[in-house]
């Protein structure tokens, strides 16, 4: 009996202490290798001339407890390879679902891809949840403006110092 009731304990404590993701996120990359055709060997004119590129397939949920979520969007910034960033704001109409941002042919080939991105789920109460790539940081950038006053070799540098 005690053996029952620590196997219910033991399951009931696993279903409550976990909580959903109200945001995820997977990358996946595009080519030839996608086609059912690829796989089964089969003609294809898709084959001849295959779809190359990534894809970030962001998926989410949002509790009814947070009340009406008024002006619910997804925000998205997405790091490139060639060190190019993009941010768009995505509005969102319904509690859970699926939106896939990809990059492909030649935007992908002119950006060499995505390296690192975040994605935020925010209402009008602030933010509901994040999820960053695991190489994600903030950019850090040096404003360069005046190069006259600049040390243009190793020579400045030491006279500055």
């Amino acid at each position: 009996m005690l053996g029952y009731f620590s196997v219910l304990l033991c399951i009931l404590l696993t279903l409550t202490g976990c909580s959903p993701r109200h945001l995820n996120v997977q990358t996946q990359y595009l080519s030839h290798e996608n086609l059912a055709s690829f796989r089964i060997n089969t003609p294809d004119p898709e084959l001849e001339r295959p779809i190359i590129g990534q894809r970030l397939v962001i998926t989410w949920f949002t509790p009814k407890r947070r009340g009406d979520h008024q002006n619910l969007r997804l925000t998205l910034k997405v790091r490139f390879k060639n060190h190019e960033e993009e941010e768009i704001s995505i509005p969102i109409e319904k509690r859970c679902g699926t939106y896939l941002y990809s990059i492909v042919q030649e935007k992908y080939l002119t950006t060499k891809g995505i390296s690192t991105y975040q994605v935020n789920l925010i209402d009008n109460n602030g933010l509901i949840s994040s999820w960053k790539h695991p190489l994600w940081t903030e950019l850090i950038t040096f404003d360069l403006e005046d190069k006259e006053s600049q040390p243009r070799n190793f020579n400045e540098i030491q006279q500055i110092l």
